[in-house]
């Protein structure tokens, strides 16, 4: 699982603060996808978790939320 952090623009009519983007991209290896004990691909439950754990929460200081839940398949 790789992260990336990036500020967008800032609010209306605030010059102070700005908007905070965090993505979470999610690797997994082509052979184990999907998870042997519970029958669901590997990266939706890592995004479960991920989104369960920082969803709607405080956890850097202010109100987080999901804007965006892609899946992207790539065959290597």
């Amino acid at each position: 699982m790789c992260y990336q952090v990036g500020f967008t623009n800032t609010p209306k009519y605030n010059t102070i603060e700005k908007y905070n983007t965090i993505t979470f991209t999610i690797f997994v290896h082509g052979d184990d996808r999907i998870d042997k004990l519970t029958g669901i691909p590997r990266h939706d439950l890592i995004a479960a978790i991920i989104q369960e754990q920082i969803n709607w929460t405080n956890l850097f200081g202010t109100k987080c939320k999901i804007v965006s839940d892609k899946f992207q398949s790539r065959s290597w």
